[in-house]
């Protein structure tokens, strides 16, 4: 703790920061991994991500109808 203790205020907001980008960083390597252990790693696109899937109520379907008919 002598070396925290003998830093000056930029060097100690230096040091912060390199902290909170490196478990910034192992939390979101930490994430990754661990979604693609969950979603099993085999996508036919890496790019393609988890999307929660609702079901369309029958009252929008029908103004999505009527709002999508021509002139």
């Amino acid at each position: 703790m002598d070396f925290f203790n003998a830093l000056g205020d930029d060097q100690k907001a230096l040091v912060g920061c390199a902290i909170a980008l490196c478990s910034c960083g192992g939390i979101m390597s930490l994430s990754y991994y661990l979604g693609r252990g969950i979603r099993g790693g085999h996508t036919r696109d890496p790019h393609v991500t988890a999307a929660l899937k609702f079901p369309r109520l029958a009252s929008r379907e029908a103004d999505d109808r009527h709002a999508r008919r021509a002139a």
